[in-house]
């Protein structure tokens, strides 16, 4: 076949699935044609005071999940990098019990809005800074993250420019026991 430039390439694959992509300076976002250009990529304005979790954010890490919870997953994270991660119970689906060995759903349909579940297909990132995986991870389940008084908090978008840094102690957090991760 040849040398083939990779926008080229990237149109011919992307295009029979129905996908499409937008180059960003560090990676190439894949997703649906209606999401393109909805994404807000930047990283949330940290308090001077998370000198911490700011850094914990530039640490790079390797990953793989497949048919996850966003919970279940980020519980990980929070455990391998010893840190806080609480979850807006206004925005952030509970991690449902599913029967083994069962494919979840990633999506319903609830009066005629396409919402989230929590579970992912798939993800995998190879030493990538933390922030970036939590974007790749949360952008296509319309959550994002941002910061509470020595804690990351996983909320909407919408919650996240409404909520002020110090009203999140106030704020409903889903009550989350640590399940195992089954794969990592």
């Amino acid at each position: 076949m040849g040398d083939v430039p990779l926008g080229d390439a990237l149109d011919a694959l992307l295009g029979e699935l129905g996908l499409a992509y937008e180059l960003h300076p560090d990676f190439i976002w894949v997703t649906s044609p209606d999401n393109m250009g909805k994404n807000n990529w930047a990283d949330p304005v940290a308090p001077s005071g998370e000198v911490v979790l700011i850094e914990k954010l530039k640490l790079p890490m390797a990953m793989e999940f497949s048919d996850q919870h966003v919970v279940r997953s980020l519980l990980f994270v929070e455990r391998y990098l010893k840190f806080d991660i609480r979850f807006d119970a206004r925005a952030v689906p509970e991690l449902a019990k599913r029967p083994p060995n069962s494919q979840p759903a990633y999506f319903v349909i609830d009066k005629g809005i396409r919402k989230s579940t929590g579970f992912f297909p798939h993800i995998k990132m190879d030493m990538v800074p933390l922030s970036e995986i939590l974007k790749a991870l949360l952008i296509p389940m319309d959550l994002t993250y941002t910061y509470g008084p020595g804690y990351l908090v996983i909320t909407s978008p919408e919650l996240a420019a409404a909520t002020k840094y110090d009203e999140w102690n106030k704020q409903p957090f889903l009550d989350v026991e640590e399940p195992p991760v089954s794969t990592n």
